[in-house]
């Protein structure tokens, strides 16, 4: 459980990040993205000791499932805001 809100809050804060980096300096979104997941799995990687995933029988589904799906849902929020700014511009 302690996971799933982990990640429930490491996503809420990267859309948050994302939308602020947005309105701050629109043209380095997309590196702001790579970074932003890249931070997320360093803490995930940090975290996963902590958390003892070995003791939770089919852990990897717990981990890898949730974290690519918010990772995907981040990376198509970000897609959205760049071919947002794209379209004003024109």
């Amino acid at each position: 459980m302690k996971f799933y809100l982990f990640l429930s809050v490491m996503f809420m804060m990267m859309i948050t990040m994302i939308i602020l980096i947005n309105r701050v300096a629109p043209a380095f979104l997309g590196l702001a993205v790579i970074g932003l997941i890249l931070l997320k799995f360093g803490l995930m990687y940090l975290i996963k000791e902590k958390l003892n995933f070995e003791a939770i029988p089919g852990y990897k589904f717990h981990f890898v499932i949730p974290y690519f799906v918010l990772t995907t849902l981040l990376t198509y929020y970000a897609i959205k805001l760049i071919n947002h700014d794209k379209k004003q511009e024109n």
